[in-house]
């Protein structure tokens, strides 16, 4: 499996760059769970679908999210000798309008 590569910006502007935040090599985990939170820790995304694309839309609110630092937890399952293992990958997201 190729290394997962976490984007840490997105620009939502329309211009077809750039506008969806995705990770690179996810594919290859069948088994994951991505969250982003907002700076208050409210959930705006989730998903289990490694072939995920957001595009800056909160789930809960349906509306384009504002600019700013989002966090995210994204857990993907690997195979190893001894089973399954959880790995959880951490980091931010910077929206950008």
């Amino acid at each position: 499996v190729s290394p997962v590569k976490v984007p840490n910006v997105i620009t939502v502007n329309g211009d077809g760059n750039n506008d969806d935040w995705e990770i690179e090599n996810i594919e290859g985990y069948p088994n994951v769970i991505i969250e982003i939170y907002n700076r208050w820790g409210n959930l705006v995304y989730k998903t289990k679908d490694p072939y995920f694309n957001w595009d800056g839309i909160s789930i809960i609110s349906k509306q384009a999210v504002s600019d700013g630092a989002f966090f995210y937890v994204c857990d993907v399952f690997e195979p190893r000798l001894k089973g399954i293992v959880k790995r959880s990958l951490k980091g931010t997201v910077e929206v950008v309008r």
